[in-house]
């Protein structure tokens, strides 16, 4: 799957629009955003990076959250991605 496709699997599952990736495959910020909120994780999200929001919402689903989910340019990785959609098959 592609960045794409798994962040249309993930609005799918929550009910949410589908992002388009921007530019080098990079996701939006505020797509993460509305996944906590969907998912009624409480917590400050004002000041988080995108691989701390992704990481948020990993760990609060029970999965294990490590370097290969994200990359240094403050972008989740495919791997990152694959790990929440993991985590939503649960739900």
């Amino acid at each position: 799957m592609t960045k794409q496709q798994i962040l249309n699997a993930i609005a799918d599952k929550l009910a949410l629009t589908r992002p388009v990736v921007s530019t080098g495959s990079s996701e939006p910020r505020d797509f993460l955003v509305k996944i906590i909120d969907r998912l009624g994780i409480s917590e400050e999200t004002a000041r988080l990076t995108k691989p701390e929001l992704a990481s948020l919402i990993v760990v609060a689903l029970g999965g294990e959250w490590d370097e290969s989910c994200y990359s240094a340019g403050s972008t989740v990785t495919k791997v990152g991605l694959e790990r929440i959609l993991s985590e939503l098959t649960f739900l």
